[in-house]
């Protein structure tokens, strides 16, 4: 009998400073999110993610390991880049670290990634994705076999989402995220995304929903998938 091999299916990692910035097209480069120092009123130092000069996420949710959610109170949501763990957005740190936890491999996701859905800039959104796809697959190059990444897809242009999907399938990706929920007036009971549909069957890519990923324009409770007109 082999020995049994411990995965972790639900594994994030935390986006580096310069993923955006460092790898935008130039002409959309002075509108790619950027992290900056931040002061709270008491002048405590934190990282934010910024877009358009507003802050739009902060690193300390992200380094909560070992924390329990019970009590709110307790989650820290302010933190600095220099006190994330290594092995968050260095390969060769997380494959140590894994094998320090007895981890044979992880399945990776986006961690700011998936606020990105709310943004209303749909070019905006699509240049985020490929860049996050481009660094994901890089990133599970150190050891392809152990590291397995989950990359991100626009659907505002079903067409251009079943091409990039196909990317993601080209660059070893085996699994991508969509909207938990489209924009209201292309629900995913449409028909618009049936070459979407067809294309990740054909590739058996799996696609994934995350919660609080809605699209710019519907309610983070609202959930407009109609699994009964899919058929």
């Amino acid at each position: 009998m082999s020995e049994y091999k411990l995965i972790s299916a639900d594994s994030h990692i935390v986006e580096p400073p310069d993923m955006y910035t460092s790898r935008f097209a130039p002409s959309l480069r002075d509108r790619a999110p950027r992290m900056e120092r931040r002061k709270t009123p008491t002048g405590r130092e934190y990282d934010a993610w910024m877009l358009n000069g507003t802050q739009v996420g902060t690193l300390g949710a992200v380094m909560q390991a070992g924390q329990r959610f019970e009590d709110p109170s307790q989650i820290d949501f302010l933190g600095l880049w220099e006190d994330v763990r290594k092995g968050a957005y260095n390969a060769d740190a997380m494959l140590a670290e894994n094998e320090e936890d007895g981890i044979w491999g992880s399945v990776l996701q986006p961690s700011q990634g998936l606020f990105w859905y709310r943004i209303p800039d749909s070019e905006l959104l699509t240049e985020i994705c490929r860049v996050y796809n481009d660094w994901i697959a890089d990133f599970c190059k150190a050891n392809p076999r152990r590291l397995k990444g989950i990359g991100m897809l626009n659907l505002d242009d079903p067409d251009a989402g079943a091409k990039e999907l196909e990317r993601c399938v080209k660059m070893g990706l085996v699994g991508s995220f969509i909207p938990v929920s489209p924009r209201p007036d292309k629900p995913y009971s449409s028909p618009v995304y049936d070459r979407f549909w067809a294309t990740a069957e054909a590739h058996k890519h799996p696609l994934l929903l995350h919660i609080a990923t809605p699209r710019d324009g519907v309610p983070a409770n609202e959930f407009t998938m109609d699994v009964t007109q899919m058929t």
